[in-house]
């Protein structure tokens, strides 16, 4: 970020208050997986909750999972549903995003929602939206900074230990939409042996490692709304290029050109503070 864009973040975030953190150290639940118990899914229907409205494109229609399924070879599985977690078919996970607070709904808890995919998805821990992952998100600005979404993603794996791969989080922004699209790609793929990371099974059925990384985009057709999404898998097929991305606990399938229009949206409506094309990416 550059100078004027700091000395303007700085400017704004001096008139705003600062959230208040719960002291308690609320515990993220660690995975048990029972030997003991065969491999098995079952499908959890929560019931109609209350997601973001703001649609007026339509984000819904690229929905392809409502992640529903739970699995009962995990002993403690209801606690982690307890933390928000939420399966989905592929083998990813979208946790249910709290209910935004602050002024006029200005802390939305989609940053911590992404926060908690990458969490589980990478340490196998469950780590509350909100109960956990608040704290380490505290900034002044509504919201949450991609600087402060990596920072605090950097503080969490290193309290976590052994559980989490050494990996640095840092924040990348491109020029142009190739380069976002070749670098979500590229981000997302396993070059090396990682503990716990996950896999992800494709509809036609091969199983790929990857790295989830959060996007920050504009709500679609919204002048002011930004939101963090988690993108696990980027898969390209001839002419056809799709994101899939896990948010509001459920999965979307998003054309490629489409993702990079609501990334662009950022910079158009907050460009005096924040880049379009922003990535948060494990390196």
């Amino acid at each position: 970020m550059n100078i004027v864009k700091t000395t303007l973040l700085v400017a704004i975030s001096s008139m705003l208050l600062n959230p208040l953190f719960a002291s308690e150290d609320f515990p993220s639940v660690k995975e048990e997986f029972n030997s003991n118990s065969p491999m098995k899914q079952s499908i959890v229907e929560d019931g109609p909750r209350n997601k973001v409205s703001v649609d007026p494109e339509h984000m819904s229609d690229y929905r392809v999972d409502s992640c529903q399924v739970k699995y009962d070879h995990i002993s403690n599985e209801d606690t982690l549903r307890k933390n928000q977690l939420r399966r989905c078919k592929d083998g990813t996970v979208s946790f249910v995003q709290p209910d935004s607070e602050g002024w006029f709904g200005a802390e939305g808890k989609c940053g911590q929602t992404s926060v908690s995919n990458i969490v589980y998805m990478f340490c196998k821990r469950a780590a509350h939206p909100k109960a956990y992952v608040d704290r380490y998100l505290s900034d002044i600005t509504p919201g949450v900074r991609p600087g402060t979404l990596s920072d605090g993603l950097n503080d969490i794996f290193s309290k976590l230990g052994g559980d989490c791969p050494n990996v640095d989080w840092d924040v990348e922004t491109e020029n142009n939409e190739t380069n976002y699209i070749n670098r979500i790609s590229s981000s997302l793929k396993v070059r090396q042996s990682l503990p716990n990371t996950v896999q992800r099974t494709r509809k036609n059925g091969a199983k790929v490692y990857r790295k989830p990384v959060s996007l920050l985009i504009r709500v679609p057709n919204s002048k002011k709304g930004l939101h963090w999404v988690t993108a696990v898998d980027l898969v390209r097929k001839g002419k056809s290029c799709n994101v899939f991305i896990n948010h509001w606990d459920d999965q979307y399938k998003v054309p490629c050109h489409l993702m990079a229009k609501w990334s662009r949206g950022v910079g158009a409506s907050f460009g005096l503070i924040l880049d379009s094309y922003t990535i948060v990416k494990a390196k």
